[in-house]
């Protein structure tokens, strides 16, 4: 059995990086972290909180990867944080809302799981937080 677990994170990364938009609402640089380094300057996305459960029957191999992506800022440029929060969002959303490309897999859905959130911490950082849904099947070889 193949888990799709580390080419889906390739993936998932990939998406990301090649979003023109999040890097515009990012200020030019996209930070993306599995795990957040003491004193990481904002914004950054945050992923690897993923669950991914096995579908497989007998005729097939599949998988239900539910993916947890949370965002933080506080000012980019002259872009107040809860503004450029919800930039991000939308740019995250538009990435990650489609098939993705996981290799050795097919990715048969794909849709958003948890509406975006967002939140202010007493520091004016603002969070965001989403979820998605994907099912995968894995190819033929």
């Amino acid at each position: 059995m193949s888990s799709p677990a580390l080419p889906f994170r390739t993936a998932q990364e990939a998406a990301l990086r090649a979003s023109t938009a999040l890097a515009q609402a990012m200020g030019g640089t996209v930070r993306i972290y599995f795990e957040v380094p003491t004193n990481s300057p904002l914004p950054y996305v945050v992923l690897g909180q993923d669950e991914i459960d096995d579908l497989s029957d007998g005729c097939g191999e599949a998988h239900s990867i539910i993916s947890t992506v949370q965002w933080w800022t506080k000012i980019v440029g002259t872009v107040k944080g809860a503004q450029a929060a919800r930039q991000m969002g939308a740019a995250i959303i538009a990435a990650l809302n489609t098939e993705l490309t996981i290799a050795g897999h097919d990715t048969v859905l794909a849709i958003m799981e948890t509406p975006e959130r967002y939140s202010t911490d007493p520091d004016q950082s603002t969070r965001g937080l989403t979820a998605f849904r994907y099912e995968t099947t894995a190819q033929d070889i």
